[in-house]
C-alpha cells in the first residue's frame, strides 16, 4: 500500500483497514526478530568455536547453533519476501469481506 493511501485511510478514521493485515505484519516481523536472535547465537558460536578452546561436546554443540541459524536463513527467512510483498499490495480482501459471509 502507497503512502497516501495509508494516509488517506487515516484521514478517514479507518483503523480497521490498517489491522486488516495485521497478522502477515507480525509474523513478517516475528521471523525478523527470530532471525536477529540466531544471528547473534551463530556470531557467538563461531567465536566461540575458534578464538576458545571447546572441548568435542561444547564443539558438537557449537556446531549444531551454527547449523541450526544457516537452516533458519535458508529455510525461514525467505518467506519475509512474500510477506512483505502482500503487505505492500493489500488489497484489504480481509478487511472488506461482508458480515455475512461470516455466518451459517
Amino acid at each position: 500500500m502507497e503512502n497516501g493511501r495509508c494516509l488517506e485511510l487515516l484521514k478517514q478514521e479507518m483503523a480497521d483497514a490498517f489491522l486488516a493485515d495485521a497478522s502477515l505484519f507480525l509474523e513478517m516481523f516475528g521471523i525478523m526478530v527470530i532471525g536477529w536472535q540466531w544471528l547473534t547465537m551463530a556470531t557467538a558460536a563461531s567465536q566461540a568455536f575458534f578464538q576458545g578452546s571447546p572441548k568435542k561436546k561444547e564443539k558438537t554443540f557449537l556446531e549444531g547453533k551454527y547449523v541450526t541459524a544457516q537452516y533458519f536463513f535458508t529455510y525461514e527467512l525467505p518467506k519475509i519476501k512474500g510477506l512483505e510483498a502482500a503487505l505492500k499490495k493489500s488489497c484489504q480482501m480481509t478487511f472488506e469481506m461482508k458480515d455475512h459471509c461470516f455466518t451459517d
